[in-house]
């Protein structure tokens, strides 16, 4: 799998758990940064700042959904690569 569609597949993962994410403007955003087999290649503020410009959640709230993408993300990504 490129890495285009692994940033794809994780902005995916990431509007199944925040409903109002703006998934083309994550994966926009994160191209910046580009991804591997254990997500996004930047650092968790990098990353938080990633997704809280893309949705409405609270930092705090986001904080733990964005674990729980990346645990998701890291756990589904080998089985389809």
């Amino acid at each position: 799998m490129n890495e285009y569609r692994m940033l794809s597949y994780f902005c995916e993962i990431a509007k199944k758990h925040i409903e109002s994410l703006d998934e083309t403007d994550l994966n926009f955003d994160l191209l910046e940064f580009g991804i591997d087999l254990q997500g996004p290649c930047c650092s968790d503020y990098e990353l938080l700042n990633a997704f809280s410009n893309n949705c409405d959640l609270d930092k705090n709230e986001l904080y733990q959904k964005i674990e729980n993408i990346c645990l998701e993300y890291c756990n589904t990504i080998k089985e389809r690569n």
